[in-house]
């Protein structure tokens, strides 16, 4: 009779581990080849509201993966009529690739990881920056040491976005690994100082995709200005290869 009881504790047990766990990521599917700046579904589940395809874009404000695939994102909401307030900016010009144009979707520099949200018609984006331009403090002001960024962020993202969102950003961050440069790691922990890497996230009645890291090789920012990249966009290789794959995942997120 205590044998049996012990099994059943057991077993309920492992039902209420389970829950907790498809609680805290929702309809994850756990890949095995994952590759940074590629787009790859992850669920079958769909987080929009009904009708509408919902984009979210966490990044911080000075980061250079931030600033190249900014370029994409505001092309795909301008051809879409998603008005978006736009400061044009340059990446952190202390990292190691140097500043790279770019757009932080704000009005003026933001001064809060607090989501800006925009929609129109079908489409709903937002953006969560998550540290400010020189990566050393948060979007509002507060001192953040090198090797309490990554812990810092996380705080954020949970604060301020929606759990399943959050969920997402965090696993293929933190907890997934992927095979970089012939390591198997995590994302976060592969970069120094440890952070959350700028992530895309899309979902709709087709599904959820993901993206972690660049969708071009940023390098081919160096030396320009916003001004000419603005004016040039479309008849770069980068940006019309970038944007088709942008806009096929979207165009799935919505089948």
């Amino acid at each position: 009779m205590i044998k049996m009881r012990k099994v059943w504790i057991g077993i309920v047990g492992i039902i209420l581990i389970t829950i907790v766990i498809l609680l805290v990521y929702p309809s994850i599917s756990f890949h095995q080849n994952l590759v940074l700046g590629k787009f790859f579904k992850i669920s079958n589940k769909d987080y929009a509201p009904k009708g509408k395809i919902v984009i979210w874009f966490v990044t911080w404000v000075g980061c250079p993966v931030g600033a190249s695939d900014s370029w994409i994102l505001y092309s795909f909401l301008h051809k879409n009529n998603v008005n978006v307030n736009i400061t044009l900016h340059y990446s952190d010009p202390n990292d190691k690739i140097g500043p790279l144009p770019g757009i932080v979707f704000s009005n003026g520099i933001p001064n809060t990881c607090v989501p800006y949200n925009y929609s129109s018609g079908n489409i709903i984006f937002s953006v969560c920056y998550m540290m400010n331009e020189y990566f050393n403090e948060t979007p509002n002001g507060i001192p953040v040491l090198p090797n309490n960024i990554l812990n810092t962020e996380i705080k954020e993202i949970k604060d301020v976005l929606p759990q399943w969102v959050y969920s997402l950003v965090y696993y293929y961050n933190v907890k997934a690994t992927y095979n970089i440069n012939g390591k198997t790691i995590s994302p976060s922990y592969y970069v120094n100082p440890h952070h959350i890497i700028s992530t895309i996230v899309i979902s709709g009645k087709g599904g959820t995709w993901i993206m972690v890291g660049p969708m071009y090789n940023l390098t081919v920012l160096k030396g320009l200005t916003y001004e000419y990249v603005m004016h040039n966009l479309y008849n770069f290789s980068w940006y019309r290869t970038s944007y088709q794959e942008f806009s096929e995942t979207v165009n799935k997120a919505q089948e």
